[in-house]
């Protein structure tokens, strides 16, 4: 019996002596002061051990530089030779360099491990990045709203997996149907900014204060988290003159206080804000002599407070050095405020052309075209310009590019059709001979000059008759 037990206390001291944990840490080397950073732990229950059960990790430093957000997570076992990662969040609470972080996991029969990473360098929140908010100061009751944030990166660092989270508190809801209230943006480069797709919101039914806040983070670059105060009405919201934005589909993503401003000869369209991939679709309703009535704008990179200005031109501008081809019928500029031609993925109008015009031109309605004047070669480029429609008094047309310019809406004269020259270039031929004398159309004084010439031949005729012979 002595000797059975012995064998048994044996085997356990052994079994002891194979247990053990190792634990592997994997932090950004670069933090930011007051920044949330996200540290991975691998633990590895060593090869010949034993399966260990409710193994905690705990992270600490000497001297202390940080505080723990997030506790390490706890893993419920790991078999013997098996590793499995356990994630802490942290936050920078001083600056430094050359800094170290110890990590050290403990089973629940006391088995227990550790490691640490060393190099880890702290920058001060100076270097951090910065938030703002794009919304509307007020909204009207059991209205649909947009808010979106620009995140930008700190001119001397990147900015590293960067996440922008939404939250809000009085008259409002967030609608996370479509658009999570977490949205990743990412890495942004210094310097530079970036925006997640706009969040939806919508309005209580009673009056009040709508706060927003948005909540940035990153592993590398800082945190922000800015608010805005968003007052909820019982009167409608300011709205748009002579014009309206649609959905338009395929992606269409702007918001409900787009406005279209119109007078003669110009219509201003303003957006909020359009995210990135996704497209504004804008009627202008009251045209008043501009030929353009819809403009959809799809963009590369989002884009906030955009402004369209549509204008007809009398002339051509004295910076366009050529004209454009064919007979024209409006030279139309299209120019923006806060948007460039390299955030435009592409752009579409639709257009329309009077039919008295294409008739008293002898204008062949399959060649009417869309020209857009490129300044960098001091050309006009034809556009693929496609008829859609037509109805008692216009035909409609439409035309997709890719930037905002000066364009000409132009058409060509029908096949064996002689182009009527202007009031200013016809040229009258002059009479000859006598009519040269008299003013044009005066037949009737000839006639009244033979019956005189008649009238004196009788007179003579008759004097030599009665004369004695």
């Amino acid at each position: 019996m002595m000797i059975l037990s012995g064998i048994v206390f044996f085997v356990y001291l052994i079994n002891i002596s194979f247990a053990a944990l190792t634990a592997s840490v994997d932090v950004s080397k670069s933090l930011t002061e007051n920044e949330q950073a996200t540290v991975t732990v691998t633990v590895t229950n060593t090869a010949g051990s034993s399966t260990e059960t409710n193994i905690v990790t705990e992270l600490s430093s000497s001297p202390s530089w940080f505080s723990v957000v997030t506790a390490c997570t706890s893993l419920p076992s790991l078999g013997a030779g098996a590793s499995q990662a356990s994630t802490c969040i942290i936050k920078p609470t001083s600056t430094g360099s050359d800094l170290s972080l110890t990590a050290t996991s403990t089973s629940q029969g006391g088995t227990s491990g550790s490691g640490s990473a060393s190099g880890i360098n702290v920058a001060s929140q100076s270097s951090s990045l910065t938030a703002s908010i794009t919304a509307d100061s007020s909204v009207s009751t059991s209205a649909t709203f947009y808010v979106g944030t620009t995140v930008t990166a700190p001119s001397g660092n990147d900015v590293v997996n960067a996440r922008a989270t939404i939250s809000r508190s009085g008259q409002c809801e967030i609608d996370t149907s479509t658009v999570p209230a977490q949205q990743s943006l990412g890495n942004v480069t210094k310097g530079t900014s970036k925006s997640p797709t706009n969040w939806k919101l919508t309005a209580s039914s009673s009056s009040g204060t709508c706060t927003v806040t948005v909540n940035v983070v990153s592993d590398v670059g800082g945190t922000a988290s800015p608010s805005k105060a968003i007052t909820v009405t019982g009167t409608s919201g300011t709205g748009g003159t002579g014009g309206s934005a649609g959905s338009g589909g395929g992606g269409a993503s702007t918001t409900d206080k787009t406005t279209v401003t119109v007078e003669r000869g110009k219509a201003t369209i303003t957006i909020p804000s359009i995210a990135a991939g996704k497209m504004a679709n804008v009627t202008i309703n009251k045209t008043q002599d501009i030929a353009i009535g819809r403009v959809e704008i799809t963009v590369k990179n989002s884009v906030n407070n955009i402004q369209i200005i549509v204008s007809k031109l009398n002339a051509v501008p004295a910076s366009v050095v050529n004209e454009a081809s064919g007979k024209v019928y409006h030279y139309v500029e299209i120019t923006k405020a806060n948007i460039t031609n390299a955030d435009i993925n592409k752009t579409k109008i639709n257009f329309k052309v009077e039919k008295s015009w294409i008739e008293e031109n002898h204008i062949d309605e399959a060649m009417i075209t869309l020209q857009r004047y490129l300044d960098s070669t001091d050309r006009w480029e034809k556009l693929s310009t496609t008829r859609s429609s037509s109805d008692s008094e216009n035909v409609y047309y439409e035309a997709e590019f890719s930037g905002l310019s000066i364009f000409a809406i132009s058409g060509e004269v029908k096949s064996g059709e002689v182009e009527q020259p202007t009031t200013e270039q016809t040229t009258e031929e002059k009479p000859s001979g006598i009519a040269e004398i008299l003013p044009q159309n005066s037949s009737w004084i000839l006639v009244i000059l033979v019956v005189i010439v008649i009238a004196v031949i009788l007179i003579f005729l008759r004097k030599r008759i009665s004369k004695p012979q």
